[in-house]
């Protein structure tokens, strides 16, 4: 409760508080309020020789063989008794040979992280038939924090575009802004 209370905004207009939504805080107190949900999953999972990770919200089951329906069912139940449940259109299963995209992140068959392909579509379709320096500087921003992110699974991805957006980023926010008067 004090944490809830500690991250959250007050709207004079429906004096109500609220967390706003997208806010980095909301992930964690979502976490935090179903903790002991998540932890009775994970030892229900467990005792079936699967490994359960979280990322936030976003369950994903491992097996070496497909996971049944009913455990799926019984996941949904657990969830349900606090008002959750599982989003049935989002379950996906992989077999071994698939890359696996899960939580933005693409996970190969041999089992190593690589950016998604629609990351690494956006970084060029942000480059495609331009000039580095001719973006603007949010631009600049959005593609260097998308390359970044792409370091996570693989720094090497981009690695050269990367060095050469930093550099013009760093160039062009270092010249003085005009004031408008």
């Amino acid at each position: 409760y004090w944490l809830t209370k500690l991250i959250m905004y007050y709207d004079p207009k429906t004096e109500r508080y609220f967390i706003p939504t997208g806010s980095p805080c909301s992930q964690i107190v979502a976490f935090w309020a179903y903790y002991q949900t998540f932890n009775d999953i994970a030892r229900y999972v467990e005792s079936l020789g699967l490994t359960m990770t979280l990322y936030v919200d976003d369950l994903t089951l491992s097996l070496n063989k497909p996971i049944s329906k009913s455990i799926i069912s019984n996941i949904n139940k657990r969830l349900k008794s606090v008002g959750l449940s599982l989003k049935l259109s989002k379950i996906k299963q992989y077999g071994p040979s698939h890359y696996k995209v899960i939580t933005g992140n693409c996970i190969t068959p041999g089992h190593n992280l690589v950016p998604t392909r629609k990351l690494r579509y956006d970084i060029s379709k942000m480059v495609r038939n331009k000039k580095l320096s001719s973006l603007t500087i949010r631009e600049l921003r959005t593609l260097s924090g998308k390359i970044a992110a792409t370091h996570l699974q693989d720094p090497t991805t981009f690695a050269c575009l990367y060095a050469k957006t930093r550099a013009i980023l760093k160039a062009k926010d270092s010249i003085p802004v005009k004031s408008k008067r």
